[in-house]
């Protein structure tokens, strides 16, 4: 049977976080929910399985997001809710906070700082995945090493990454 890895599914929304938390939003209109709604899918992916290989990640990713945000709307017997995106007519200011801006270089400086503690194998296989946009097979092939050792890898700098923030928070 083929399914995710925990660190493979991690990963996979780790990619898509973003744009999934607005999909979702758009969807249920309470970014609690959305939250909570994208932990679920990132759970129903770890439990998958199947004896045919998923081709499209990204549209798989998204087909339980929505399966998972009509359900909760099922059952909490709730309208789904389509928010529209802002015209080009509307101004949005979205210059952060000046303590948003400060914060925000803080965890760059920390995020910084644990790359730069990182094997040079580990920061290698970082930037490929997260600035050059490869797939864990193609970095593998890139670096003729298992595509194993590349998820473990991303695993544990995203791990890192996650911990520096978390401890920075106030």
């Amino acid at each position: 049977m083929l399914g995710f890895t925990p660190d493979a599914a991690a990963t996979l929304i780790e990619r898509h976080r973003q744009e999934l938390l607005r999909h979702l939003l758009r969807r249920v209109a309470c970014p609690d929910t959305a939250n909570d709604l994208l932990h679920d899918t990132y759970l129903r992916l770890v439990n998958y399985r199947s004896s045919e290989p998923v081709n499209n990640t990204r549209a798989f990713v998204y087909r339980i997001a929505d399966n998972i945000a009509t359900d909760h709307l099922r059952k909490n017997k709730l309208v789904p809710v389509e928010l529209p995106e802002p015209d080009g007519d509307e101004i949005i200011d979205r210059t952060p906070l000046p303590e948003q801006a400060v914060f925000a270089q803080q965890q760059l400086e920390l995020c910084e700082q644990v790359l730069k503690e990182l094997s040079p194998s580990a920061l290698n296989i970082f930037l490929l995945s997260r600035y050059e946009g490869y797939t864990h097979v193609q970095i593998a092939q890139e670096l003729d090493v298992s595509i194993s050792w590349v998820e473990k890898s991303l695993f544990k700098t995203m791990k890192l990454l996650r911990k520096a923030i978390k401890n920075d928070e106030p």
